[in-house]
């Protein structure tokens, strides 16, 4: 009897053991399952945030260039990154040197917000590409170029140092917003410079490296240096206790999208006012189309002056400006676009030291005084024209006759253009002595990417010294001083205006090719 009591007895305290263990495996699934939807929420709401940050990014590059700086479109602000250089709140108003990204807090007054905050109450910390920043410096005005076809020099890696865009230099970040999280024991103690983020400015206090990624280390102050920002896989992110930064990303096909919405980037290279010129010349309706103009207009006056009897003009600079690939400037620099006399056919040149005439004060482009193609009245490209053709003027090329090239010693009489010395654009008899022509996006394969290698010094990619990666159908064709004729309709996704000579008043004047 006490046998079978104390068998009994043994059976319910086992029992309770058993259902105390089950209770408790219940209790901790319930607990974790309560954590990972805490973290869950946390994370919804942090997407929500960066969601509105990259909004707030991606308006001011359209609200920058709407409010009168066209002429440099694309840019973006600079972080809230040195204490004392500005407020908080607001992008430093110099933020590093030229062509290097720049990390600090994202500037939220400058966008005209108050504080952006995470779920953990932090403040959001900003990245932006060394060529996409806001900067002006006076001394290297003469550099530097931003356009649809600028890469970004960021990108996101795996803990076990896997790029996401590996092999893609076209598809890489142009900034980065990122929600720090709260601390996972790193010192955030006040900086009295941010009252309002109570935080301090240095980043491995809120961000998180990992095994193959110091940020002390890792993001040099160099130009045109990849920086790679730490992520974390989707599944991985819930559970992780050394990471929980979340990192949005802004590419520049969203902002190049969001630009082009304007209009001032677009152009029609048909003739949208069938009959001859000059009555019915095509109206301007852009500010691409009115710069691609005025340079037409400028090699055209070049001709014209009193000091070029024989109109002669300009030659081209090279497709290609630096065949060794060891220039870092090499597309960005004014003064690489320097003419050859060994050419017809290339770029738009800013130096034409090799022509008939080199006029003082530089061709396109002075930042100390008027250009030459600035100081033509009434055909004058202006300030704004010049700023932006520095920034597009690798998408700029130009073609030039060889009766009227700086060696022709055809005078100006109806003799030019009469053997094959011309080329000609859709068979028409029209002497064309020149050619200006603004190449579009770039289409199917086409790529036009440049990339540096800071190991080496050396460009490892130089796509852009190839005339068939910007131009389409006839254009791609390279004049060399004998019979050619460029078919328009070949090349829709190009703006063209010819320099066509009048054989009676041997003068030159700029057209649009459509209007021939």
């Amino acid at each position: 009897m006490n046998t079978r009591k104390q068998l009994s007895g043994y059976a319910l305290l086992m029992l309770m053991v058993v259902l105390l263990g089950m209770t408790s495996i219940g209790f901790s699934k319930l607990l974790t399952s309560s954590v990972m939807q805490n973290n869950i929420q946390k994370k919804s709401e942090n997407f929500k945030v960066l969601q509105e940050a990259k909004e707030l990014l991606l308006s001011y590059a359209v609200d920058y260039a709407i409010s009168g700086n066209l002429n440099d479109i694309g840019r973006l602000p600079c972080p809230d990154s040195i204490p004392g250089l500005g407020t908080e709140g607001n992008q430093d108003p110099n933020c590093g040197a030229e062509s290097v990204n720049s990390v600090g807090y994202f500037p939220f007054k400058s966008l005209g917000r108050g504080k952006i905050e995470d779920s953990s109450g932090e403040c959001l910390w900003y990245i932006v590409s060394g060529d996409y920043k806001y900067r002006y410096n006076p001394a290297n005005a003469n550099r530097g170029m931003l356009n649809w076809d600028s890469v970004g020099y960021l990108n996101l890696v795996d803990s076990s140092g896997n790029l996401k865009h590996a092999a893609n230099e076209d598809n890489f970040p142009i900034a980065f917003i990122i929600s720090p999280g709260a601390s996972l024991g790193q010192n955030r103690a006040l900086d009295a410079a941010l009252p309002t983020c109570q935080a301090n400015y240095i980043l491995a206090n809120y961000l998180e490296d990992g095994p193959l990624i110091d940020y002390g280390t890792d993001l040099p102050a160099t130009a045109d240096t990849l920086w790679q920002i730490l992520t974390a896989s989707e599944a991985s992110h819930l559970d992780d206790v050394d990471y929980n930064d979340q990192v949005i990303a802004i590419y520049k096909s969203e902002l190049w999208d969001r630009i082009s919405l304007l209009g001032d980037l677009s152009f029609d290279n048909s003739d949208t006012n069938p009959g001859p010129a000059p009555a019915n010349t095509d109206p301007v309706t852009s500010s691409i189309e009115s710069l691609t103009r005025s340079l037409a207009e400028c090699i055209a006056e070049y001709g014209n002056n009193a000091f070029n009897p024989f109109r002669r003009l300009p030659y081209p600079a090279p497709i290609n400006l630096d065949p060794t690939n060891t220039d870092q400037d090499e597309y960005r620099l004014n003064a690489n676009y320097n003419d050859d006399n060994t050419i017809h056919y290339g770029r738009f040149p800013q130096v034409i030291d090799d022509s008939i005439w080199n006029p003082p004060n530089s061709f396109v482009f002075n930042s100390a005084a008027n250009s030459f193609c600035e100081n033509l009245m009434p055909a004058a490209v202006t300030t704004y024209d010049e700023q932006l053709w520095k920034n597009w003027k690798d998408h700029f090329f130009y073609v030039v006759s060889a009766d009227f090239d700086s060696a022709s010693v055809t005078p100006a009489d109806n003799t030019k253009c009469t053997a094959v010395n011309c080329f000609t654009i859709d068979g028409k008899a029209n002497k064309i002595a020149a050619m200006v022509i603004f190449a579009g996006e770039k289409q199917g394969l086409q790529d036009r990417i440049w990339w540096w290698d800071d190991a080496t010094a050396t460009a490892t990619i130089d796509n852009k010294s190839n005339q068939n990666n910007y131009l389409e159908g006839d254009n791609q064709l390279v004049y060399t001083g004998v019979a050619q004729d460029y078919t328009l309709a070949t090349s829709p996704n190009d703006y063209s205006y010819c320099i066509e000579y009048d054989n009676a008043a041997f003068t030159l004047s700029a057209v649009k090719c459509a209007d021939l």
